[in-house]
């Protein structure tokens, strides 16, 4: 997004806070990081936030996991839980895989097609993950 969308971000004033580890952390300076998708920023943003949607593949972060240890790039791709304690379990476990280490976002990526199984739909509840202080 280069400089164009921190600029925006800056622009209508858009503030959140979350208290991360590493992930997130601010624009206030240029990154120091190597540009993986280009465009990147190329100069400072104070008060824009910078949130990683996923990291490299050695942290083990990058992929869900389903309930046998199996990895997924989305969550509809893994082993799908036979009922709704499992969807819940799946969930809960990919969350706290993140929260409990470096932070970095869980992106929830469903068809919506995954949905039309009942239980899937029932199992998928994040009021969990929201009872938690710093999540937004």
């Amino acid at each position: 997004w280069g400089s164009s969308m921190p600029y925006c971000i800056r622009y209508i004033r858009y503030i959140f806070d979350n208290k991360p580890p590493f992930w997130p952390y601010t624009l206030d300076y240029a990154i120091n990081h190597e540009c993986m998708i280009s465009p990147c920023p190329t100069k400072s943003f104070p008060g824009v936030w910078k949130v990683v949607t996923f990291l490299l593949l050695s942290t083990g972060m990058i992929m869900w996991e389903d309930l046998r240890g199996g990895r997924c790039s989305m969550g509809d791709a893994c082993s799908n839980p036979t009922d709704e304690d499992g969807v819940y379990e799946m969930l809960m476990k990919n969350f706290n895989r993140r929260y409990k280490s470096n932070r970095a976002p869980l992106g929830f990526y469903y068809h919506s097609a995954w949905f039309n199984t009942a239980h899937h739909g029932r199992g998928f509840t994040i009021d969990a993950v929201f009872t938690q202080f710093n999540q937004f």
